[in-house]
């Protein structure tokens, strides 16, 4: 025990000791956060996909009865549209809409069966908005260009009729500015549908649009790079595990820890306890330098730094794979920045991964439902980067991320054990 913990204290004032690794662990991420505050802390966007994605929850519903109900005209007037229904219809024309155009961004919509799982999708920004079409949608339609026709014809009608009131729902957060120029242009779209099937002068009938706010909270984009920044800053700091044997390695410590009878095993352990210190503590001066420059997290930040101190744990893999490559530690630094960027993007740290199914409908949800078991699930840092945001960014409690804890645990102890491996077969026994 004794052997561990002098192996723990000397890795970490070798650390200490040296400037360039205290730059690498703690003020390059800093410089990091703080320049994206500084250019993105103003702003209400999210610098993401240049394909606006809303959500549509279609709840409108068609009757085979309604044919006797509106007559032999209606139906085959509209005899594609009332197979599929207006709502759908609606939802096509959006889509392929060339009078929406928000910074020359086309629309991608993506149906929903469930309104927890949109509003969770909205609050982490994969979809701008999402609109609700409610189950009279159709009915509505019809009802009016019913009345029109007949009146129009002189018919006797009911005036009730002329009373027909339907209402589309959008839900968004108010604070997001393509939400608010995108909920315009819908609403306007909205009307020129209803205008086509009904004619301009029609007065007979309001459609509304009625909007929601899912957030209190305006995030801007320096908010939503955060939860990233905070696992890219571990990624980096892993060249510290290459920086310490190499030391020891140069100045001959390690050929005497080996003729001294140390079982790698202690070695190891104490290495990887100075790692997850000195990475934990990165970790917290981020979370800190964060709230200072203005970070406007929903979560509980405690919760984030435990996922932050998870994450160490397939950085000490990465960071022992990569001392058993770079035996020197000379450039150790070198190999630590040439893949954390990759492995920052694989993450999903700066930018929305596209979606690549493995398994569908394989993996519990914190609302109880299953999602797709996804390419970037296998990747421990993408679980924790997507666990930080459903902290930070949704207000998750950590009880609901016991998928993203197990998938961490298991992939980050794997890689560990590689980059042990490695580590014990290249250096230790060498």
């Amino acid at each position: 025990m004794m052997v561990v913990i002098k192996v723990f204290i000397r890795s970490v004032k070798q650390v200490i000791r040296s400037p360039a690794q205290l730059a690498l662990i703690l003020a390059f991420p800093l410089i990091f956060v703080a320049s994206f505050a500084f250019i993105f802390g103003g702003g209400t966007e999210f610098l993401g996909s240049t394909t606006l994605e809303i959500g549509v929850l279609n709840k409108d519903q068609i009757e085979p009865n309604w044919k006797n109900e509106f007559g032999p005209y209606i139906v085959s007037d509209t005899k594609e549209i009332f197979e599929k229904g207006f709502g759908e219809y609606f939802v096509t024309s959006l889509e392929g809409s060339t009078s929406i155009n928000i910074t020359g961004s086309p629309l991608k919509v993506h149906d929903y069966s469930s309104l927890d799982k949109a509003t969770n999708d909205i609050k982490s920004r994969k979809i701008v908005l999402c609109l609700i079409i409610p189950r009279t949608f159709s009915h509505s339609i019809l009802s009016g260009l019913n009345y029109k026709i007949n009146l129009t014809e002189g018919a006797s009608v009911d005036s009730q009729l002329a009373n027909i009131n339907t209402s589309i729902k959008i839900q968004g957060d108010s604070g997001y500015q393509t939400y608010q120029q995108l909920q315009t242009e819908i609403s306007d779209a909205l009307q020129k549908f209803i205008d086509y099937f009904y004619g301009i002068d029609f007065i007979g009938g309001q459609f509304a649009i009625q909007t929601e706010d899912v957030t209190s909270i305006a995030f801007t984009s320096f908010d939503y790079y955060i939860p990233g920044f905070l696992i890219f800053g571990v990624i980096l700091g892993s060249a510290s595990i290459g920086f310490i044997v190499g030391t020891e390695r140069s100045h001959g410590t390690l050929d005497r820890l080996r003729i001294s009878k140390l079982n790698p095993i202690e070695y190891l352990t104490g290495l990887s306890a100075s790692q997850i210190l000195i990475l934990s503590c990165q970790v917290a001066v981020m979370l800190v330098a964060a709230y200072i420059f203005g970070f406007q997290g929903k979560g509980n930040p405690i919760y984030s730094f435990f996922f932050g101190v998870l994450a160490t744990i397939p950085a000490m893999g990465l960071g022992l794979t990569i001392a058993a490559i770079d035996k020197t530690g000379e450039n150790a630094s070198g190999i630590a920045a040439f893949l954390s960027a990759p492995l920052g993007f694989l993450s999903g740290a700066f930018l929305p991964l596209p979606e690549v199914v493995l398994i569908p409908d394989f993996l519990p949800t914190s609302i109880g439902e299953t999602r797709a078991l996804l390419l970037w699930d296998l990747n421990p840092f993408s679980q924790i980067v997507r666990a930080q945001n459903l902290i930070l960014l949704s207000g998750h409690d950590i009880s609901q991320l016991q998928t993203e804890i197990i998938f961490t645990l298991v992939g980050g102890v794997l890689i560990f054990l590689i980059g042990a491996s490695l580590f014990t077969l290249r250096v230790f026994k060498d």
